[in-house]
């Protein structure tokens, strides 16, 4: 497993990116923009980068559930007082 620094703003990390079985790209929630994830992705050529999906980190769960009630987030505090 390799941890590399963000793809824009570092070249080595598209190249190193290129050496790997399979690359997860990590977003934060709320604060990378879908601009910003679509050109990072776009650097990485497809033929020589398996991007194989993408991580939300740092998310809100409970802030989460407000942006729409048919995502299973919305009933976060059910569940939590489920399992309490």
């Amino acid at each position: 497993m390799l941890d590399l620094p963000p793809i824009l703003p570092v070249a080595a990390t598209r190249t190193i990116a290129g050496h790997a079985d399979a690359v997860v790209m990590a977003v934060r929630w709320r604060k990378t923009s879908s601009f910003a994830i679509r050109a990072a992705r776009s650097r990485l050529p497809d033929n020589l980068v398996n991007v194989v999906g993408v991580a939300l980190n740092q998310v809100d769960v409970r802030r989460r559930g407000y942006f729409d009630p048919n995502d299973v987030s919305y009933y976060y505090n059910q569940y939590k007082e489920y399992h309490a």
